[in-house]
């Protein structure tokens, strides 16, 4: 069930390596997935993983083209 852990602001920014000020701002923006209980936030380790991975392109700032097949 360790997909399924809910994790602080401090263990995600230390997963990503990143500051917990990011962390919370993300979350404020609405980028990085969460779940909020009463007046605490908690991150799906499952989701922060899958969020990373698909958004790997924006977080690092690269623009990667897709190869398109010759017409």
């Amino acid at each position: 069930m360790a997909d399924q852990e809910l994790m602080t602001a401090a263990e995600v920014a230390e997963m990503l390596r990143v500051s917990v000020w990011l962390v919370w701002r993300w979350t404020r923006e609405g980028v990085l997935p969460s779940i909020q209980l009463g007046r605490n936030y908690r991150f799906r380790r499952s989701e922060v993983e899958r969020w990373v991975t698909a958004g790997a392109r924006k977080v690092t700032g690269r623009i990667v083209a897709d190869p398109q097949p010759a017409a």
